[in-house]
């Protein structure tokens, strides 16, 4: 999980980047700097315990994201985030651009516009209802972007 792999293969073929596993940047000393601690690829560890470990007691201070990476994030060693949080907030802010896509559309006359208000609203409805399910889990991304988990 992030070793360096400079003097192998890859090496002669890519040159040296500062920033590798998960972005973070590799420094000389072989950790990767994520802020409020280094982690130690070779290892698979951090080299110092969670600054914030006093409110985590129920697992190791050289933990991350509280023994479970799929579930939470910690981007700076600040405390760890729910995945469902940043999903929420994606679904508010889309939700939002569509009032205003279909405010607009019905100030504006013409062609296909209601058509286009019954999709939108349509859409939102579908937001709102994949909100509310408590039965399924929802993972929102981009299609086609780096986050594509369905790439052949």
């Amino acid at each position: 999980f992030g070793l360096n792999h400079i003097g192998g293969i890859k090496g002669y073929i890519g040159s040296y980047l500062s920033y590798k596993y998960n972005g973070k940047e590799l420094q000389e000393s072989g950790f990767y700097d994520y802020g409020a601690r280094m982690y130690m690829p070779d290892l698979g560890r951090w080299g110092v315990i969670d600054p914030l470990a006093e409110l985590y007691r129920r697992y190791s201070a050289y933990n991350y994201t509280v023994n479970n990476p799929i579930k939470y994030t910690d981007p700076d060693g600040r405390g760890v985030e729910h995945f469902g949080k940043k999903a929420e907030e994606m679904a508010r802010k889309l939700e939002k651009k569509l009032d205003n896509q279909i405010k607009k559309l019905e100030k504006s006359k013409g062609g296909d516009n209601n058509e286009r208000i019954v999709e939108l609203q349509k859409s939102k409805q579908d937001i709102s209802d994949m909100r509310n399910d408590k039965a399924t889990e929802y993972v929102f991304g981009k299609a086609g972007g780096k986050e594509d988990v369905n790439k052949d």
